[in-house]
């Protein structure tokens, strides 16, 4: 099967083009259905360039379900046996994805909390700050012998003090909790305007974490909702092989011109 390629198509369509069982690693960023209304303003007056993209609009809870049943059902029947795949989501949709994935048989091995370190504030002060995202890691089954490099997440676990201390010359296991700032700085990919390429892209840190602790040197990995690529970019950069597929051709045509 051909890989490292970026598919410009519907996620949907180009997932069931895909072998089935060809695949390693899957990480996921799927719209969330954020459902904000009006305009959010910054404590200094300006607006608050959120998520209100087209792709993120649904016209009903059903709606939603029906799409993330769709492409999980694709996602699965690409995963090889012994390979997993990572979802991520917020308060807004990381529960309905989590209940499909296990009504469609998922065995979910962990759900990481990504703990951002520079969140966006909440400017209306009207509940508490949203400081992390869920993402849920699950292979097909529950008997399946899925790749967790062990020792490589150790030597990546630097998210609290006491874990890289060298109290007793071992470092601590990797925990459920990442805490990792925004995508920011020279990092954010922007368009011709100088304006954010895509309004969720994810830190690479995230990425590589991903990668590192759950594939192979020369395992495919997919991302059906490629966004700014940073999932093949960190393939790439650790000997992986990837298959990304974006459906917005600007946003696909900028990332190859960068």
């Amino acid at each position: 099967m051909k890989s490292n390629i970026i598919i410009n198509g519907d996620s949907l369509v180009e997932l069931n083009k895909l072998e089935e069982n060809s695949i390693d690693l899957i990480f996921a960023d799927p719209p969330y259905w954020m459902r904000t209304e009006g305009i959010l303003k910054r404590v200094e007056g300006t607006d608050f360039d959120g998520c209100d993209d087209d792709w993120d609009q649904f016209d009903s809870l059903s709606d939603y379900e029906h799409f993330t049943r769709q492409w999980l059902s694709a996602c699965k029947r690409v995963l090889k046996p012994n390979g997993s795949i990572w979802v991520i989501g917020g308060m807004q949709c990381i529960y309905t994805i989590g209940s499909i994935m296990q009504d469609l048989g998922f065995w979910i091995i962990n759900d990481v909390i990504w703990h951002k370190k520079n969140p966006t504030p909440n400017f209306m002060g009207t509940r508490l700050n949203n400081s992390h995202e869920t993402l849920i890691w699950a292979t097909k089954s529950k008997t399946s012998k899925y790749t967790f490099n062990y020792k490589t997440a150790k030597e990546l676990n630097h998210d609290n003090v006491e874990d890289y201390e060298f109290t007793s010359g071992v470092r601590k296991q990797m925990g459920s909790v990442w805490r990792i700032s925004v995508c920011s700085g020279n990092e954010r990919i922007k368009d011709n305007d100088g304006n954010k390429l895509h309004s969720t892209q994810k830190p690479e840190e995230l990425l590589e974490r991903i990668v590192l602790i759950s594939s192979k040197v020369n395992d495919i990995v997919l991302d059906p909702f490629g966004g700014t690529m940073t999932t093949a970019a960190m393939a790439k950069r650790h000997g992986r092989q990837y298959i990304m597929i974006e459906r917005d051709k600007n946003t696909v045509n900028m990332v190859h011109k960068g």
